[in-house]
């Protein structure tokens, strides 16, 4: 990505959610992906034919349709991402302010809501705007390898238009690449905690196809002033998950054959199919340099009823240096014992609980809500400052295909998951945090 002005030819980016369908005011959120944008746009032919003829004679213009592919570096602060996301989603919930930084979570939650867009297409050669704008498929790449976070919407539109109306663009600054995400940073809770998968991941891939739907010609309203008269609804939303990771003992594939979210132990194959959970966190550069309100969260896999409590004060001080905390339950009995270890280094030694607070290191302390209602692998993380943040849920996923690769003495394999919904179940969603106090609305 190139800081500064772009050639004069190239596409810069714009949107601005629309009211039933009119075309959009001018956009306050500047997209820059970085890439020249490739628009597509159809007017589908009906070839009619005499009978008796077998060549076409008379060609009739369609309505117009519209595609592009939005690629985007993760950078969650003023390159309009939160607004793409508000588009595939359907509903934002900004947070309240967490803890004394300038940090909130944005949270956005699938449902059937239509949002469309008007999005600009601006170039120096013919300058155009898209009127109902909806995303068809979000992908969210996040490849450790490359250590690279890429999200990628691919979005379809009604008619192009002539557009005079643009303003001033913004472009990515070094300050802005400062708070890229990487996928260094990331922390896995699939399935089981302590799963295997969950530490040896290379790639992970989600989709989320949303599948909307655009109203035949002179059958649907038409907005006032609007050239294509097509009306826009969602279809049936398809949320999968590819996982590529190492496979050292086998466990995944036994999963995968028996069903269940727990370490399967039986070989015979069996039709027991069970939901297994995931959440992916990617955490960037922080936005608290304070020594003080340490934070935590539980694996969303965990079994046992107790909590934990993270406190004290971080006593290394210094605000280029944010530390990251894993314990987990290593043995169970009166009481449990756990096991800790800060920024992915070496497992501590067995520690009792007391249900009293307990320092790990550098001040930063745990406390458990009871000594003995923990159950085995249950997996807690803690952090010394808040981080901006991208986080995609999914509570309940099916293991469609699991390949494998085959190799010495490990598999390199691919696990293929669909998300699995209810009529009451939690759908899919996704976190931003940044240090925007209003909503992206």
């Amino acid at each position: 990505m190139t800081d500064g002005p772009q050639a004069l030819t190239s596409t810069r980016l714009a949107l601005a959610f629309e009211t039933a369908g009119v075309r959009a005011t001018a956009p306050t959120i500047y997209i820059i992906p970085g890439g020249k944008i490739t628009p597509v746009s159809t007017k589908t032919t009906e070839k009619r034919r005499v009978a008796g003829n077998r060549d076409p004679v008379f060609g009739v213009r369609g309505v117009e349709s519209f595609k592009v592919s939005i690629p985007m570096m993760a950078i969650i602060e003023d390159n309009g991402l939160g607004n793409l996301l508000l588009a595939t989603f359907g509903t934002d919930t900004p947070g309240s302010q967490l803890g004394s930084s300038d940090a909130y979570d944005h949270v956005f939650t699938a449902n059937d809501t239509i949002k469309s867009f008007t999005l600009w297409c601006w170039d120096t050669l013919d300058p155009q705007d898209i009127r109902m704008v909806l995303v068809d498929t979000m992908k969210l790449e996040v490849d450790k390898d490359k250590n690279q976070v890429l999200l990628t919407f691919d979005c379809i539109g009604a008619d192009m238009a002539s557009s005079s109306t643009f303003g001033s663009a913004s472009y990515i600054t070094s300050s802005q690449k400062a708070n890229m995400i990487p996928a260094a940073q990331a922390i896995l809770e699939y399935g089981q905690p302590q799963s295997n998968v969950s530490k040896f991941w290379e790639k992970i891939t989600i989709t989320s196809k949303e599948g909307p739907k655009f109203g035949a010609n002179s059958k649907a309203a038409v907005p006032a002033g609007s050239a294509s008269p097509l009306l826009c609804a969602k279809g049936e939303r398809d949320t999968t998950i590819d996982i590529d990771f190492v496979d050292i003992d086998g466990i995944e594939r036994k999963r995968w054959r028996q069903g269940g979210d727990t370490l399967p132990t039986a070989s015979a194959q069996m039709d027991a199919q069970a939901a297994t959970k995931f959440r992916l966190r990617l955490f960037g550069s922080q936005t608290k340099a304070a020594t003080s309100a340490i934070w935590g969260y539980a694996h969303q896999a965990n079994t046992g009823t107790a909590t934990v409590t993270w406190g004290g004060t971080y006593t290394v001080g210094l605000a280029d240096t944010p530390a990251q905390y894993e314990l987990y339950i290593s043995t169970n009995g009166t009481p449990d014992k756990f096991k800790w270890r800060k920024n992915g280094g070496a497992w501590s030694a067995e520690v009792e609980i007391t249900g009293a607070a307990q320092t790990l290191s550098d001040g930063v302390t745990v406390t458990f809500s009871s000594t003995s209602l923990s159950a085995l692998n249950d997996t807690w993380f803690g952090f010394s400052h808040y981080q901006r943040m991208i986080e995609f849920t999914s509570p309940a996923n099916v293991i469609d295909e699991v390949s494998q690769k085959d190799s010495t003495d490990f598999y390199k394999s691919t696990a293929k998951l669909f998300y699995e919904g209810g009529p009451s179940d939690t759908k899919p969603g996704m976190v931003l945090r940044n240090t925007k106090v209003a909503a992206y609305t």
